[in-house]
C-alpha cells in the first residue's frame, strides 16, 4: 500500500474499511483546508481522457510544466520521455472534449498548442 512505513500505519488505514459512515465523511477536514483554487491547474487526474486521438493529456501535460519550469534548456530526459509517447500534441484536433470533462477548468487546447510548440511535435 503506498505511503504505508509500518504495519501499524497499515493497520490504522485497513480500520477505514471498519468505520461507519460518519468516521469516513471528510467533509470537514477537507471544509477546514485553507481557500485555494485549483483552477486552471493540471493534477495529471486524467479525467480528461480518453481522447479521441489517444493523446496521454496528463503526461504531454506533465513533460509541458517540466519544460516550462526548465526555463531556457529543456533537459533531455523530458524531451526523450515525450518523444516516446504513442501520441503528441501535434496531434491534437481541438475538439475540446477533453476540456468539457476536466474538473478543474484547464485550457488542455492552449497546453497542447504550447506542448507542440515547444517539443516539434
Amino acid at each position: 500500500m503506498a505511503g504505508v512505513h509500518s504495519v501499524k500505519e497499515l493497520q490504522e488505514s485497513l480500520n477505514f474499511e471498519r468505520a461507519d459512515e460518519s468516521e469516513r465523511d471528510y467533509a470537514l477536514a477537507l471544509a477546514s483546508f485553507p481557500k485555494i483554487s485549483w483552477e486552471g491547474h493540471c493534477m495529471y487526474c486524467s479525467h480528461c481522457e480518453p481522447c479521441p486521438v489517444k493523446i496521454d493529456i496528463a503526461s504531454v501535460t506533465k513533460f509541458l510544466n517540466l519544460a516550462k519550469s526548465a526555463k531556457n534548456i529543456i533537459p533531455e530526459t523530458v524531451r526523450n520521455h515525450y518523444e516516446l509517447l504513442k501520441s503528441h500534441a501535434g496531434d491534437c484536433i481541438q475538439c475540446g472534449t477533453c476540456e468539457k470533462r476536466c474538473p478543474f477548468g484547464v485550457k488542455i487546447r492552449e497546453n497542447m498548442k504550447e506542448a507542440r510548440k515547444i517539443f516539434g511535435l
